[in-house]
């Protein structure tokens, strides 16, 4: 079963689990296939009646809103795909000729606003204990980011936005890792709120949001048993046909519909903590002898909408951008192919152009023998001048103006990108490595001060939202592999930890990349300065492995002060023998032993301990 596929166990092992230890009110579910009863709390106050009246509602106002969206929508996927004439005009015809400028400036944009991993840095209340929880959940959100593979999620948001001009992640809880996880979903399925906005942070600022879905009717049915018999109906009995249906957000309610009129489920909000009586069980007997009101607690003020939005260029009006990186460029994409034929059909007249004198041949002479020419063969004329029966028609040459508008046209392309400087004819125009990198750098930096800086906003609000599912699902203690020690120093965090207030940002320029070369020299700078450690510093320098890099360093020293013998590092390296005189004055046991293994001085044994210390244990 695929992530999209879990979303409403997801969401229904939420509903059933939303608390932590101490103020969870029930287990979550065991079989992701079995929805239980849910108990009266947990449920939507709302009736089925209002829910399809207000869906109903929203639709038509999104379906009136998007008309213009779509369509431009439909112009940018077509100009990314090199889909840039009328089908009309071009059928029965060759594919047409498209120099796609379009789709180069796009993938070659993209490695360059998401080459970083954005790096979240967490806050706590300034004591020791809040300072290592935080700790703890920084390394546990770098982790994590590492597993989903939050870079490729940011990279995929970001096609679609200069498509679809917005890109949107779905946070949920994944039942199969029992863990949460970003899924990137495609916006053209959403219906959003034509009035909501879109914070700098990616929050969704609107009063619902759907998404539609498709599943067959088995899994409908395993999904909402309840309403198996409204289900059959619409499949018509066939289990296996494919029904579209809706799963609805409001920052309170979660409601699923299905056709016009059929309300399959409707909850509240399961990424909550609510307040509410817990029961008190006694420690001994495990007897119910109470109930006691907990406040649920949350890292957000108040409940979410679980979609994260990427948007660039938006004047608040709409969830929308008003414009893209690809609509600004369809312009230049047009001249860019105009000028592209026009020289290709000046090439072809100047190739083939004949012209043959109707006194030396009739018309179905005329056309075997332009056929013949064409081919290279041999042209026979039965009569008269040969150079007065046909002759080559060479074309003017094109103005150097053509010629010119084209490569104007290209760069104002790639500079709307960020990328002139990345392409391989600006890399191959610079003779010097440092030049090289300074154009590229130059690309890195545009594109980072803008797109990335909102990926980063993106991130630092996906992040957000990865620490309150901490709050309301981490109920067992979750184990990770702390960043950056080999094997993965085990941590472990539960929800009943996380009993203060944290803050969690993203740091600033973290996305934005830099090349290898500066990379190197800041590491050698640091290294030179005594400011950094011998991990970080080989991971600057890009060695395969840090930690073994590392690791023969500090031995290396050891054996440089004495601390451990060469064979340490080199054990195929004989250990020398022991000059041990057997002829003249008698030495006693005591001095020969002196000789073979003589005594280290006080200072090269202080040093020796604080080597061996700072040796990282496997």
């Amino acid at each position: 079963m695929t992530l999209e596929q879990n979303n409403f166990f997801n969401s229904v092992k939420g509903v059933m689990g939303l608390f932590s230890g101490t103020n969870k009110a029930r287990k979550p579910l065991d079989d992701e296939d079995t929805v239980a009863p849910l108990i009266p709390e947990f449920q939507s106050t709302m009736s089925d009646e209002s829910i399809i009246k207000l869906t109903g509602q929203w639709t038509a106002e999104y379906e009136t809103y998007s008309k213009d969206i779509k369509q431009q929508q439909k112009d940018n996927q077509n100009y990314w795909i090199g889909k840039q004439f009328n089908e009309v005009q071009t059928a029965g015809t060759k594919k047409p000729l498209v120099d796609n400028l379009i789709f180069e400036a796009v993938e070659t944009f993209l490695p360059i606003a998401t080459r970083g991993n954005p790096q979240a840095i967490v806050t706590g209340d300034g004591t020791p204990q809040g300072d290592e929880v935080a700790k703890t959940v920084s390394d546990a959100l770098q982790e994590r980011a590492e597993v989903i593979g939050l870079r490729m999620n940011l990279k995929g948001v970001t096609r679609d936005w200069l498509i679809n001009l917005i890109g949107c992640s779905k946070v949920i809880w994944d039942t199969q890792e029992n863990n949460y996880n970003l899924v990137k979903i495609n916006p053209t399925r959403l219906i959003l709120d034509p009035n909501s906005t879109i914070g700098f942070d990616g929050r969704y600022y609107g009063d619902y949001l759907g998404e539609r879905k498709k599943k067959s009717a088995a899994k409908l049915i395993k999904m909402f048993p309840k309403k198996a018999a409204e289900i059959k109906a619409l499949a018509q009995g066939m289990t296996g046909t494919k029904l579209n249906y809706t799963e609805w957000w409001t920052p309170t309610e979660l409601f699923f519909t299905l056709g016009d009129g059929v309300v399959l489920g409707k909850y509240k909000n399961p990424h909550w903590n609510y307040s509410g009586p817990v029961e008190i069980k006694d420690p001994v007997t495990g007897e119910v002898t109470g109930t006691e009101e907990v406040e649920g607690k949350n890292h957000f003020t108040s409940p979410q909408i679980p979609y994260l939005f990427l948007t660039v260029f938006n004047l608040g009006k709409r969830p929308h951008d008003e414009t893209s990186l690809i609509t600004q460029n369809i312009g230049n994409q047009d001249l860019i192919n105009r000028r592209y034929h026009q020289i290709d059909r000046n090439v072809d007249s100047q190739n083939n152009g004949i012209v043959l004198s109707g006194k030396a041949f009739t018309k179905e002479q005329a056309a075997e023998a332009s056929a013949q020419l064409a081919r290279g063969n041999s042209l026979w004329v039965p009569e008269g001048d040969v150079n007065t029966a046909y002759k080559r028609d060479q074309a003017p040459q094109l103005s150097r103006d053509v010629f010119q508008q084209l490569t104007d046209a290209r760069n104002e392309l790639r500079n709307i990108f960020g990328t002139s400087g990345s392409n391989v004819q600006s890399l191959n125009d610079e003779k010097t490595v440092r030049g090289k990198i300074m154009v590229n750098q130059m690309d890195s930096t545009r594109i980072g001060g803008g797109v990335t800086e909102c990926l980063e906003k993106f991130a630092q609000g996906a992040y957000n939202w990865f620490v309150q599912m901490m709050y309301v699902y981490y109920t067992e203690e979750q184990s990770f592999s702390k960043q950056g020690i080999k094997g993965g120093e085990q941590l472990t965090l539960k929800n009943t930890d996380l009993n203060l207030k944290l803050k969690v940002i993203v740091k600033d320029g973290s996305l934005i990349p830099k090349d290898p070369l500066t990379k190197r020299n800041e590491a050698m700078d640091l290294w030179s300065a005594g400011a950094i450690a011998p991990i970080p510093f080989y991971s600057a320098l890009d060695f395969p492995n840090p930690y073994e890099s590392a690791k023969e360093l500090v031995m290396w020293k050891m054996i440089e002060k004495g601390a451990l013998p060469p064979q340490m590092m080199f054990p195929d390296l004989e250990a020398p023998q022991a000059n041990i005189p057997t002829t003249g004055p008698a030495v006693n046991a005591q001095e020969a032993q002196a000789t073979i293994n003589p005594a280290q001085p006080d200072t090269v044994a202080q040093e020796s301990k604080q080597l061996l210390q700072s040796v990282p244990i496997q």
